[in-house]
């Protein structure tokens, strides 16, 4: 059996496939990895699940893969450099992918190509879908694009410098995103700008969206910022670190993030600290938060946490390799979690997505970035 696996896995590499499904695959139990699939290059971002359970990713080689829940490939197709940040599913189903190559691309759900953007520089953010099929996007060259879903300009606002910032749309229609100018922007759904807060160094943070379009953001000034809705300052939380990963709010209020200073927080909704636990390294991921009040983490000390929210208990801790990738969770509890070992695992939860307003990067298992959807 184990020389029938090895030929075999020996076979797909000889026929260039890049994704190597099944060649790793395990059934340990509850709790344990369900099977891992490897890449031809690190997973730096989180995947996208569709409303059939299709799990999209991409890695740093340049593959985008379409796998079902079982882990069989249904098709995959390559950017001339890489995916770095996740996959967005439209509600109808097209799939949107930013490229350090400074390409978006929307790839029809067979995963042909429909129709492309080159920004000329490079993209290290997830784009955002509106109710309305707008796709919002940021790159490199400081401008925030929204296309129609054909693909033509709807129009451009230039921030101050680039942006690496996920987009989130609020309950309004209003676009948020930071920028490494130092600033929060809120955009009007016309393109023109609501407000801007200057923060005191650059942002990679993607903002959470919180009850009454509250803005949850990160800053390289080692601060995690709660602005109002018009643009004021609610309340800050001073870390050891950079914020460089993005926050996350659940059914009870509270805000969960890491920080570089290598400890995840969780803050209570005004601000105040609850709980923090250190790792061995830095976290840059953005974490995840079930329905049965687990978080899941990774840092850059090659490990992934499972924590309780309540009280901060570390649960279990799976060694998977260097991880700045967001966890998502299916609506039949598994954990998918990409790490830069260029391995995809699906590790068997117990609980769906929190509730919250904003449980994990880009608010829903779409990536749309969307609030209230």
């Amino acid at each position: 059996m184990k020389k029938a696996l090895f030929f075999a896995c020996a076979l797909a590499l000889l026929l260039g496939s890049t994704v190597l499904l099944n060649c790793k695959k395990t059934d340990t139990g509850t709790g344990d990895i369900l099977w891992q699939v490897d890449l031809e290059g690190g997973c730096a971002a989180c995947v996208a699940i569709g409303s059939d359970g299709t799990i999209y990713v991409g890695d740093k080689s340049g593959v985008l893969a379409a796998l079902d829940p079982d882990s069989t490939l249904k098709w995959r197709t390559r950017d001339g450099l890489g995916f770095e940040c996740p996959p967005t599913v439209g509600p109808d189903g097209n799939i949107y992918a930013a490229s350090t190559s400074g390409y978006l691309r929307q790839f029809n759900p067979d995963g042909s190509l429909g129709w492309f953007v080159n920004t000329g520089r490079n993209m290290g953010s997830s784009p955002a879908v509106g109710s309305d099929g707008t796709i919002y996007f940021g790159a490199g060259d400081s401008r925030l694009y929204a296309r129609n879903p054909d693909g033509t300009a709807k129009w451009t606002y230039e921030a101050g410098n680039a942006i690496y910032s996920s987009p989130a749309i609020g309950t309004n229609g209003t676009i948020y995103f930071g920028a490494t100018d130092s600033k929060v922007y809120a955009l009007n759904p016309d393109g023109s700008l609501a407000w801007d807060f200057e923060t005191g160094d650059r942002i990679y943070s993607s903002p959470a969206l919180g009850s009454q379009d509250r803005v949850y953001i990160g800053s390289f000034d080692s601060t995690l910022y709660c602005l109002n809705s018009d643009g004021t300052e609610a309340w800050t939380f001073r870390t050891a670190g950079a914020v460089y990963g993005s926050p996350v709010l659940d059914a009870a209020g509270r805000v969960y993030f890491g920080c570089t200073d290598s400890s995840v927080y969780a803050l209570e909704s005004d601000g105040t600290l609850a709980w923090s636990y250190k790792t061995g390294g830095e976290i840059r991921a953005t974490p995840a938060v079930s329905s049965d009040n687990k978080l899941y983490i990774g840092s850059f000390d090659g490990w992934f946490y499972v924590f309780a929210t309540g009280d901060g208990e570390m649960l279990k801790q799976y060694e998977i390799g260097t991880v700045t990738a967001g966890a998502a969770i299916a609506s039949d509890g598994t954990v998918y979690i990409g790490s830069h070992s260029w391995v995809l695992y699906a590790i068997e939860g117990s609980g769906s997505l929190d509730a919250g307003p904003w449980p994990k990067h880009q608010r829903n298992l779409a990536n749309t970035g969307l609030a209230g959807n």
